[in-house]
């Protein structure tokens, strides 16, 4: 019994592992908080507004703004965690295990890949 809920722990602790592993691939968290207005429009620029706020109709352009500024800063923010829950977890670790955790990663990475590509041939062989 309980073994049986150490595994559950250890695979639910590992899925929190590899799901930080695949956002820490993306770029890092800028590590200074103070950002200047041209570092805050770029970072911005790629982050949309999300629902239920692109579905107002009456949000005007600076709230638009403002609503993906907080949003780019708190996405910045849930990284910073993401890496340093990441950076905690796997010093538990022995090296046995980390080697084993970045090929689980590797492999679920593969695994979603393959996913994607089946699923664009799936569309492109049904559109035609």
């Amino acid at each position: 019994m309980f073994s049986r809920g150490l595994l559950k722990t250890g695979f639910a602790a590992l899925f929190v592992l590899a799901t930080a592993a695949a956002y820490a691939d993306d770029k890092p968290a800028a590590s200074d908080t103070k950002e200047t207005k041209t570092e805050t429009k770029a970072e911005t620029s790629h982050v949309k507004l999300f629902k239920p706020y692109s579905d107002l109709k009456d949000l005007t352009p600076e709230q638009a703004s403002k609503i993906k500024e907080i949003h780019a800063k708190h996405l910045a923010e849930k990284k910073e965690i993401d890496a340093k829950d990441k950076e905690e977890c796997t010093a538990v670790l022995t090296d046995d295990q980390k080697k084993e955790l970045t090929e689980l990663a590797a492999s679920a990475k593969a695994e979603k890949k393959a996913a994607t590509a089946k699923k664009k041939a799936d569309a492109a062989s049904e559109s035609k």
